[in-house]
């Protein structure tokens, strides 16, 4: 089946895409809340794409997907995917970084707002919540920084020191 026609035969669901070159190595991965839009993309205006992209356009011989329940699971699984085939035409997540939270430390007589990379099994049992993952870093350090702000939450790692303690809320950064 030539790739058009496997591209108008993809679902209008969220999902992961990955794009494969003639020796069947995966050259790109992608998320898409329609894949077939998404996909179709590509395809459709090639004058109109980067030059990296039209190069990679010319590389692709098969297009492949997995079909996702949700945007979350797609974003995951994009990263996942990424940092498991290391294809050439990804280069925002090559670095092994993995998309950004927000957490709010609860241990501690005062909260604190942070940013954080990875959730693992023993950070998940702590006593802190968790919001993302974020796609844009940048945006999620300056969310971070305007809660910090309206509800006067220092940013800092240090202890309190004990006199401290009466003034829940304090300007810290």
């Amino acid at each position: 089946m030539d790739i058009k026609s496997k591209i108008s035969k993809l679902p209008e669901t969220s999902g992961v895409y990955f794009f494969k070159d003639k020796k069947g190595k995966v050259i790109y991965v992608g998320k898409a809340n329609s894949l077939k839009s998404r996909v179709s993309s590509y395809f459709s205006n090639s004058t109109q794409q980067s030059l990296k992209i039209n190069k990679m356009i010319k590389e692709i011989v098969s297009v492949e997907y997995i079909p996702t329940s949700s945007d979350i699971e797609a974003l995951i699984l994009e990263s996942k995917m990424i940092k498991s085939n290391s294809p050439y035409y990804n280069t925002q997540l090559k670095d092994d970084k993995s998309y950004p939270y927000i957490k709010i430390t609860l241990e501690r007589d005062f909260p604190q707002i942070l940013f954080y990379r990875k959730i693992n099994r023993k950070i998940k049992e702590s006593k802190a919540l968790y919001f993302g993952p974020f796609v844009d870093t940048n945006a999620t350090r300056v969310v971070i920084k305007l809660l910090r702000q309206v509800f006067k939450i220092r940013g800092c790692r240090k202890k309190l020191p004990d006199w401290f303690v009466f003034s829940a809320l304090c300007e810290y950064d």
